[in-house]
């Protein structure tokens, strides 16, 4: 039984949820539940977020990541995670004197250009830490506080945004990346996942060497 299968299952579980009610829930077929807990089928990238974002967990709490990309490379190439998002949300605010709902209009243009969701509850439980955004929801974090999207993510990097993240929520070839995620076993998915974002790293540290 993979980690997928096993946790999804759980995940269902625990709110008490029919397959059919899940289901419906997702915008999948029952059929298409029953395929994931089986373990006959996994979901695509995009479907993973959904899911993820569904049951308020990590998309990493769904996959297998028994090696992470910080074993693969080293630690000088990845810079520090020192602060969370909730921490880094709050500062940015304190400083520039914004409420949540001033940060909900300021990123509502970008919300709406890319289709993107953010609710005024999201968003209050990114700020008190009780959930962690989606790597899409801190992309449009940061267009809409102009803030390095690394650093929103924690890692001591300047505040200030150096470059456009914008194409990291772009559609552009999404339906390629989704096709080859899915044929990833759970295992290297983890592993994509993770040097997705060192690569955001490593870019940052060559942008600010130029």
């Amino acid at each position: 039984m993979s980690k997928f299968q096993r946790i999804f299952k759980n995940l269902r579980e625990q709110k008490n949820m029919t397959q059919e009610e899940l289901a419906k829930a997702l915008g999948v077929s029952k059929s298409t539940i029953g395929m994931y807990e089986r373990g006959d089928r996994e979901p695509n990238f995009e479907k993973l977020e959904v899911i993820a974002d569904y049951f308020n967990v990590n998309m990493s709490d769904l996959i297998d990541s028994k090696n992470t990309a910080s074993e693969m490379l080293p630690a000088s190439k990845i810079g520090v995670r020192s602060h969370t998002v909730a921490e880094r949300l709050n500062e940015v605010m304190t400083i520039r004197g914004l409420k949540q709902a001033d940060v909900l209009n300021l990123a509502k243009p970008y919300c709406e250009k890319y289709k993107i969701k953010l609710s005024k509850n999201g968003l209050s439980q990114y700020v008190s830490g009780k959930v962690e955004p989606r790597q899409r929801k801190i992309a449009i974090l940061g267009m809409a506080l102009s803030v390095s999207e690394l650093w929103l993510m924690g890692y001591d990097v300047p505040m200030e945004k150096t470059y456009d993240y914008s194409s990291i929520v772009s559609n552009s070839g999404a339906d390629e990346i989704n096709q080859i995620f899915a044929s990833l076993s759970p295992d290297n998915r983890a592993k994509l996942v993770e040097l997705g974002h060192l690569y955001l790293t490593a870019q940052y540290n060559t942008e600010e060497k130029k």
